[in-house]
Parts: structure tokens; C-alpha cells; sequence
């Protein structure tokens, strides 16, 4: 009687009661996940949510940089000279920091800083010493560089490879390029863009040649050509006549 008279609710009510809020809970919940997922940006901003979309919004962004990030091609340059700390013939290069180029760009090093990215303050350099070539190899997806000697009074030794003026030859992987008192170790980290590459230069304290036990070569001289190494391995650089340049 109590529960139809609005007294105290027998025990059935109770139960009825009880299921139909497990029922909306149920709902809610389900309704709240249904909410959680948008098939937009626009749909979730339009959710009236603005903490959650945003939060949403920088996750995916960050997800897709990383996706479609490309990774660059450096070349890594390590330079010695015996006279470094008295003369600073190194003191208009960055080190340690990498530089971002184009690939329809010659990286030119040198003495004049009007021509060469890369100057060598060294009144025996030439203006020009050495160029050097991002491309892609004939038929391949393989990147790599080419250099070229563009010194007429000094060879360029490449490991044991001497090129004359305006010889060049593919750059190996890892070698080290001497003229003069001048050591070079380059050694490429590959990478993937077709649209830049890029350098980074240390300093090295002692002589490069003793890891490689390769030959000193005699300072350049004021007028003149450095001496002569024996070609090795068979490997001969390109001949170029000026037209190339």
C-alpha cells in the first residue's frame, strides 16, 4: 500500500529503480565514447570541447611532421693545418655547426671570400682551390658529391688519387683530401632529400695522416706545382677542359 499511497517504496520499486539507472549510466557511458572520437578537426572543434581538440590536434600534427620528415645528407669535414694556431687560417669557417646548401649549389673553397662560401685565409691558396658537386648516380637513388681541383699551381691528392687542374672524381665515402700543408678527413652521412645537403666542420689538433699512414706533402709552393704521388688502385680522375667549368 505504501508504494502506491507515496509512502516508503516497496522493495520491487526499489529494483525497477535501481535497473533504469544502470540503464542511463550504460547510455552515457556509451554515448561519452561515441563523443570522444571525431572524424574531423572541424567535427571536434564543433564538440564544444576546445581543451580536448586541441590537445587532439597537436598530436596528430606532431605525428605527420614526423612521418614526412626528411632526413638531409652532411658531410663532415675535419680540418688540420700545422700553422692553425699561429696563422688561424681557419678563423672565417663555423664549426661545429652544420650549414644548409642547395643542390644547385657548387660549394667553392679558397682564398677569395668574393668567390669561395668556404674561405681559407691563406695568401698561398689559390682563389679557387677545390670544388665540390652534390648529385644522384645514373640510375640510382644513391647521393653522394664529386670534387674537383680548380688550382693550377697545386695537385689535389684524394687518399693516393692526385688530380691536376680541373681533373675531378667522385668522392668516396670516407677520405681524406691533402694539398700542401692542408688535411681534409670528409666523411658523408647519407640522407635522403634531393634538395639540399649539408656541411659540418671540426678542428682537429693533431695530423690526420697518422690514422691513415698516408704521406706528407711539401708546402705549397709561392709559384709551382707540389709534388707528384703515384696513382693507386688503378683509379685515374676525369680529365675537364675550361668549357666545363
Amino acid at each position: 500500500m505504501g508504494g502506491e499511497c507515496g509512502g516508503n517504496p516497496v522493495p520491487w520499486q526499489v529494483r525497477t529503480k535501481s535497473l533504469e539507472c544502470s540503464r542511463r549510466a550504460c547510455r552515457a557511458a556509451s554515448s561519452g565514447r561515441r563523443r570522444g572520437s571525431f572524424s574531423s578537426p572541424e567535427a571536434a572543434l564543433r564538440s564544444g570541447r576546445p581543451g580536448r581538440v586541441l590537445r587532439r590536434i597537436i598530436i596528430m600534427s606532431s605525428m605527420e611532421e614526423v612521418e614526412t620528415e626528411e632526413t638531409v645528407t652532411c658531410l663532415h669535414i675535419t680540418l688540420y693545418h700545422p700553422c692553425q694556431e699561429e696563422k688561424q687560417v681557419f678563423r672565417s669557417l663555423k664549426f661545429h655547426k652544420r650549414e644548409r646548401c642547395r643542390v644547385d649549389e657548387v660549394a667553392k673553397f679558397g682564398r677569395d671570400s668574393n668567390i669561395c662560401h668556404y674561405n681559407l685565409m691563406d695568401t698561398r691558396v689559390s682563389r679557387v682551390q677545390f670544388t665540390l658537386q652534390f648529385f644522384r648516380q645514373l640510375n640510382s637513388s644513391e647521393l653522394g658529391f664529386e670534387i674537383k681541383n680548380m688550382s693550377k699551381k697545386t695537385k689535389l691528392i684524394v687518399d693516393n688519387v692526385e688530380l691536376d687542374y680541373l681533373n675531378k672524381i667522385d668522392l668516396p665515402w670516407k677520405c681524406i683530401i691533402r694539398f700542401g700543408d692542408y688535411q681534409l678527413l670528409m666523411q658523408r652521412q647519407d640522407g635522403e632529400s634531393v634538395d639540399y645537403f649539408e656541411t659540418c666542420f671540426e678542428l682537429a689538433q693533431a695530423s690526420l695522416l697518422q690514422e691513415r699512414h698516408l704521406p706528407s706533402l711539401q708546402p705549397i709552393p709561392e709559384c709551382g706545382i707540389s709534388p707528384s704521388l703515384v696513382y693507386s688502385q688503378g683509379v685515374r680522375p676525369v680529365e675537364m677542359d675550361e668549357n666545363d667549368l
